[in-house]
């Protein structure tokens, strides 16, 4: 056995003599150990947790410019929108009562709040305040945005669609419960396919189960759909083909007048009525700003749908869109088509279709009557010059907010669009280079870094730079988070514009990585429990360097990882050693460091999918950054929070203090409570240097309790980690957690013996029964240079001492006294020089061959 006690003489030692774990949450008066850094203002709710009130950031201005410039000016609907710049939106969020409120940069505290510096494996009631659901309020509806008035921002509704609450009211209440049209849609699919031969067998097998016309139009136009693919070669080649109803069913393919034709010969057949329709279309190739072809005062026709009957009013129907899409497709080079049912062209809204369809009659003119609407367009040109909406914006009930022309004009080549929406829609945006009619394909490269998209409450944005001057395409996209899978895999494309940009700036576009992500947190990532405070939009300004953000978590036990990267013209770069993110109960700081000018993309990672340890973004951030930071040293490399982890957690550990330390004079101590059947070790290092002679881990004799003491010989950052296993488990020690230590000024005195285990009784110590009679850790503190040790010794036991310093034999000043029954044995010391020693204790079993332990 080995039993390894420190001693030290009075003078040496002083800073451990009144506390064995000092509080480190409050400054020491001694200068030993403080909690935080210095003041510094944040992004967020600077309240949320005490200790983080101290930490240390410049001054950062977050408001809801976009990005780091202002746009030109821009000729469409809205061409006096002045720069979001201009009218930055206010913070929503309100500070909570139980927390922190902040005057002019000025920390005032409020006194009801409390502070547990402890962190252990209890479990938590959750406040108001720490589950992330602080009161907010809509802005003014005086505001402006962009030079738009605006009705003030509201939170979307987490509103879980069902595939009928896409339907229009006029549809809705002839379908008030899809499941009967899944069953006829089931019924439709299976027709046999030799029915095709005889369309007249075919229409009686299809309409067995109808129990009524809508059933009977149904069932019809489900098959036509499923059973016709779209002539792409025909189409693009002009040879149509035969479009008879006899011809689409014997080829199978067809373009859209014999999709309409056939389905109107369908239902003749089963005695329903049916009018096939056509006119211009904002389908195909077509793109917001293209002119419709005009022959001998006539419009050119180019699409053909369907109208029926049922119960005295007419519905719109277009089987060729219901049934799938044509897409160019980049790896074999040419258009494709693809077969998707699209529920949205059944019945459809009238104000839905005809913003896509212009019907024309058979004279040329404009056929208002067959929009079905109140108010029908009766000019084509103005009906082309709105922006192409498509059938997610009426499903969820879009409003374009910026811009209703079609075409955008900017000589800055920048643009923003905003829409909104009052429920929670996932979205995107594609932006890409768009070629001259009959080009093909029409679109052509992609740029999707050049689209940042993001919502505000239930304003979404769209932040667009051009990479060059040039006609662009964008298409917007979006679906519902919450809804039936069917839902999610229905057409979701919302809005599509023309973008002319005349200017010579050329634009890297924004931080790469996204695609066509939304920036800001995710909808999985809010579910789960996670709120970012006060930031109401992802874009984050600093004019100092220097970023901090607070991060409301599900739990104390919940981990993050964060990844910071810079954007330059050759590619994105990702900083090591640039982030610093720190947890106090279950709120997180996270303090970025940013040494260059431009922008960067900040990400947090959580584990978002049930039963799966992987991380996942769950938020993304643009940091735009004017003035660069110039530091001395950078964080140690650690991409996730410092402090205790979820292994800290499953071993019953418990610690007291913050996991980010600023010590004064180099003088800190960790102190870790565990179970007296776990081991614990730990290493301390400095840029990448192990230097374990400056940690002491002093192990109290009742095996509950180890002091982490640390001398730290320089100034400047260490990382401090702990490691934890049960006793007697065969393995490495996993890790237990990290903590992040800024020491402001070296330590002057002895550094500690270079030992990288715990020093006190070892398990053989207990195994052999001995006791300590006067000492509970390994720390000795000595007076007048002499101190006595006293161990009981069961019978059977031999034991023998060594004292040492700096690795020399100081047996001399060591004197053996073994009580008479044999029972105890006590160790006078005297030494001859101030400093640390090391006295050793050795034991075995008498008349047992062999070293002693």
């Amino acid at each position: 056995m080995k039993l390894t006690i420190l001693l030290g003489d009075k003078a040496d030692s002083e800073p451990f003599a009144e506390s064995l774990a000092p509080d480190v949450t409050q400054p020491s008066q001694n200068g030993k150990s403080v909690s935080t850094i210095e003041a510094y203002d944040t992004v967020g709710d600077k309240a949320d947790s005490e200790p983080f009130a101290e930490s240390r950031t410049p001054d950062v201005t977050q408001t809801n410019q976009n990005v780091e410039k202002s746009f030109g000016n821009e000729v469409a609907h809205n061409s006096d929108s002045k720069s979001i710049a201009e009218n930055p939106t206010p913070d929503v969020t309100q500070p909570n009562q139980n927390e922190e409120m902040f005057c002019d940069n000025e920390i005032v505290h409020n006194p009801k709040q409390s502070i547990d510096d402890t962190v252990s494996d209890k479990s938590d009631s959750k406040s108001t305040t720490e589950s992330g659901h602080d009161s907010e309020q809509s802005i003014d509806d005086t505001r402006t945005h962009r030079g738009i008035p605006t009705l003030g921002v509201k939170q979307p509704s987490q509103k879980y669609f069902h595939i009928e609450d896409t339907f229009c009211k006029e549809k809705r209440k002839l379908i008030p419960n899809y499941d009967r049209m899944r069953v006829l849609d089931q019924h439709a699919l299976k027709a046999p396919k030799r029915l095709k031969n005889s369309p007249k067998d075919l229409v009686s097998y299809l309409l067995k189960p109808a129990k009524n016309d809508l059933e009977r139009y149904r069932l019809l136009f489900r098959w036509e759909a499923q059973n016709v693919d779209y002539d792409v070669e025909g189409y693009y080649s002009g040879n149509y083909g035969d479009n008879s109803p006899e011809g689409v069913l014997k080829n199978g393919k067809s373009v859209c007048e014999g999709y309409g034709g056939l389905y109107k010969y369908l239902c003749e057949l089963a005695g329903l009525e049916c009018v096939k329709l056509s006119g211009a279309s904002k389908g195909g190739d077509y793109k917001p700003g293209d002119v419709f072809p005009i022959i001998d005062g006539k419009v050119k026709t180019d699409h053909a749908w369907n109208k029926i009957k049922i119960d005295g009013e007419w519905y719109l129907c277009d089987c060729t869109w219901a049934a799938g899409a044509v897409g160019f497709d980049k790896d074999c080079g040419e258009n494709k088509y693809t077969r998707c049912w699209n529920e949205y062209y059944f019945l459809s809204d009238p104000e839905m279709f005809t913003s896509k369809h212009f019907p024309i009659d058979e004279n040329g003119n404009v056929s208002a009557i067959d929009q079905l609407l109140k108010k029908p367009f009766l000019d084509l040109n103005k009906w082309s010059d709105v922006a192409t909406t498509d059938c997610a914006y009426y499903a969820y009930e879009v409003e374009t907010l910026s811009h209703s022309d079609g075409v955008i004009e900017t000589d800055s080549n920048q643009t923003s669009i905003r829409i909104r929406s009052p429920y929670s829609i996932d979205i995107w945006a594609n932006l890409s280079a768009l070629n001259g009619i009959g080009q093909s394909p029409r679109k052509g490269q992609d740029f999707e870094d050049h689209v940042m998209s993001y919502r505000e409450g239930d304003i979404l944005h769209f932040d667009i730079r051009l990479p060059r001057k040039g006609r662009y395409c964008v298409d917007i996209g979006g679906k519902p988070n919450f809804a039936d899978d069917e839902v999610i895999e229905m057409r979701n494309s919302i809005l599509t514009y023309t973008i002319s940009g005349s200017g010579e700036k050329q634009d890297i576009g924004f931080p790469s990585g996204m695609g066509n992500r939304c920036w800001g947190a995710d909808t999985d990532f809010t579910s789960a429990g996670f709120r970012v405070h006060g930031l109401r939009v992802p874009i984050i300004r600093s004019n100092a360097g220097k970023v901090s953000i607070t991060v409301s978590l599900p739990g104390r036990r919940t981990p993050l990882l964060c990844k910071l990267r810079h954007h330059t013209e050759s590619g994105s770069e990702q900083l090591q050693g640039h982030f610093c993110g720190e947890k106090k109960g279950r709120k997180a700081r996270l303090t970025l460091l940013l040494p260059y000018e431009g922008e960067y993309r900040f990400t947090i990672m959580a584990r978002l999918k049930k039963n799966s340890e992987s991380f996942w973004e769950g938020a993304n951030y643009l940091i735009c950054n004017t003035h660069p930071l110039t530091v001395e040293e950078t964080f140690p490399d650690c991409d996730h929070l410092w402090g205790p982890n979820e292994h800290f957690f499953k071993m019953g550990l418990h610690v007291a203090g913050l996991a980010v330390v600023t010590v004064e004079n180099g003088d800190h101590c960790l102190t870790v409570r565990k179970g007296s059947d776990i081991d614990l070790t730990c290493n301390i290092e400095r840029n990448g240097t192990k230097m374990p002679s400056c940690i002491f881990a002093d192990s109290h004799f009742n095996g509950e309790e180890v002091n982490f003491r640390m001398r730290l010989p320089e100034a400047g950052f260490y990382k401090f980690t702990l490691y934890a296993k049960k006793k007697n488990q065969a393995g490495s020690y996993p890790g237990a957690g990290q903590w992040l230590i800024d020491c402001k000024s070296a330590w002057a005195g002895e550094l500690y013996p270079d030992d990288r285990g715990l020093w006190g009784p070892s398990d053989i110590f207990f195994d052999l029964g001995m006791k300590a009679a006067n000492l509970s850790t390994s720390l000795v503190i000595t007076e007048d240079g002499q101190c006595s040790l006293s161990f009981s010794v069961p019978d059977k036991i031999v034991v023998t001492g060594r004292l040492e310093r700096n690795g020399v034999n100081q047996d001399t000043s060591l004197l053996p006294e073994v009580a008479i029954d044999g029972t105890s044995v006590t160790y006078h010391m005297r030494f001859r020089e101030e400093g640390l020693h090391v006295f050793t204790l050795f034991a075995k079993k008498r008349r047992k061959e062999g070293s002693f332990l």
